[in-house]
């Protein structure tokens, strides 16, 4: 259920409604679907923000904390 809410709010944030927090009361309280809702705001946030800027991981060996810059 939670996963198919991030995605819904991911994909489709302006067409959720108040039957999409229903579904969700049958398995979360209310402080819990706050903090669900939360963690994919901010995700999706992130997501945006780093393809926007061309922020890509690095990948082993491509420097990083362990990288002496030498």
């Amino acid at each position: 259920m939670a996963v198919r809410f991030a995605e819904n709010m991911t994909l489709g944030h302006t067409d959720m409604d108040e039957d999409d927090i229903r579904r969700m009361r049958v398995h979360y309280d209310d402080d819990q679907i706050v903090e669900i809702a939360c963690v994919v705001g901010l995700f999706s946030y992130l997501n945006r923000f780093a393809e926007t800027m061309g922020v890509w991981p690095t990948r082993p060996g491509e420097g990083g904390p362990e990288d002496d810059g030498a």
